[in-house]
Formats: structure tokens, sequence, C-alpha cells
């Protein structure tokens, strides 16, 4: 709630106050060490700001962060500034950080792909931003590394639902996308061989309540519930059931 947010990034200011002040149990921390954990600390401050309503004070650290010499090839962190111009209306300002990262990084950056496609929606192109999803869907389920994004969902980072996972984020958007595209039965054909081609990678409660909201929209009741239990059965045979709960597959109970 608003209550523990608030309290995190107080918690947050003080221990980031500590790294940079060299004190406490992070007095003995060498520079490397010391530039990796305020790194982690302030984009958790980024988040708690966000998720505050505090998008100003947000969007002002992360533009401080990425005009550090230091941190100008950090792609994810100039991804993550393109989101917060996003979130105040700045689209221009958005794609400015889309070619700052063509250029560092090339066209088929994934996180390049994902902001062009949010800044495409934002300028409602839906039908250009549906597109560019559902290919970064496909880029992303052929990853080799197939736990990478998965591992980066710990209890603290899932506090913060901007820090859901890529693969996550980008099928969320697919789902709204399609709903002002009238897209369902793509978006659903998509998601749900996401799911069952990696499920270790797509299996993961945002992906599959948006999916399960689709249904149903797009499925009659009783072909809404048999597809979300063969998702719940996808979940089972691979050991995955753990992660989802009722409320996840829009059920009753499972």
């Amino acid at each position: 709630n608003d209550g523990d947010l608030e309290a995190a990034t107080d918690k947050i200011y003080q221990i980031l106050d500590a790294l940079q002040s060299k004190v406490g149990p992070y007095a003995t921390l060498n520079d490397d060490e010391r530039y990796k954990w305020i790194k982690q600390v302030q984009w958790l401050l980024i988040a708690c700001l966000y998720q505050t309503g505090s998008v100003d004070a947000a969007l002002a650290l992360c533009e401080n962060y990425v005009e550090k010499p230091e941190n100008a090839a950090d792609v994810e962190c100039w991804f993550n500034l393109g989101k917060l111009r996003l979130q105040v209306g700045h689209v221009e300002g958005a794609r400015d950080v889309c070619d700052y990262i063509k250029n560092f990084a090339g066209d088929e950056n994934v996180h390049l792909i994902f902001l062009k496609g949010l800044c495409n929606f934002a300028e409602s192109k839906f039908d250009v931003a549906f597109s560019t999803f559902e290919r970064l869907v496909k880029i992303l389920r052929e990853e080799d590394n197939v736990n990478r994004e998965v591992e980066l969902t710990n209890d603290l980072v899932m506090l913060f639902k901007d820090k859901a996972p890529l693969m996550a984020q980008v099928c969320n958007n697919l789902a709204v996308c399609a709903l002002h595209c009238c897209k369902l039965d793509t978006a659903i054909s998509v998601i749900e061989y996401s799911i069952k081609n990696n499920p270790y990678q797509s299996i993961h409660q945002l992906i599959v309540f948006n999916l399960c909201t689709l249904y149903d929209l797009a499925r009659p009741i009783q072909e809404s519930q048999h597809a979300k239990h063969v998702i719940l059965g996808v979940a089972e045979k691979y050991g995955l059931s753990n992660r989802l709960s009722a409320a996840d597959l829009r059920l009753k109970s499972i």
C-alpha cells in the first residue's frame, strides 16, 4: 500500500545516504562494490518514487543518473528514462532516448524495440505498436537464456510493477494494444505460444493474468474456463504452478 511504499522510500534514502557517506555497514566496501550497491539502490528509489506518484522526482533522479559518464552505456537505465518521459507526456523526449539507444546498441536491441512500441502507443498508433510488441514477444521467447528475466523476479523487485520481467511487460502492453486494435485472438495466440514454447520465462503472474483477461473478453464462459485450466496444466507440468494464484488465472479457486 501507499504507506508501505512511503516507508520504503524513506528507508532507501537512508541507505543511499549511508552508501555515499561510506558509513555504517557500507564503510568497508571497495569502490566497485559501492558503485554496484548505489546503482541498485538508486533504481529502487526511482521505482518507489514512481509508484508513490512522485513521477517528476523519479524523472529528475533518472535524468541525473544517466548524465554521469560511467552510466552512459547502461541501456536499461536509458530505457527506464524513456518510459518515465512517456509517463509525463514527453513523447519527443522518449524518441530522443530511442535515438541514443539505437546509436549505442543498434536497431535490434530489445529495449529499443520496446520503447519504440511504447512511443507508438502514446501517439495512438495502436496497429504499429501492436506489431512492434508482437515482434518483440517472438524475439524474447527465442532467447537461449530462458531464466535470465525470471531470476530478476524476487519478492523485493516484484514490489514495483515496472520492474516485472521484460517479457511480462511486453505481453502486458500487447494485451492492452489488442483491446484498441480489436486483435484479441492474435494477442491470445502470441501469448499462448510463448507460454507453451518457453514456460519458464512466460509463466509469470502478469502474463497469465492478461492472457486470462483476454480469454474472458474473447471467449464464451465455458471456453474461457477451459483455456485457463489448460494454462494451469502447463504450469503444473513444468512445476511452475506455485507462481500462480486463482486471482492470476481469474478463477474462483484452483
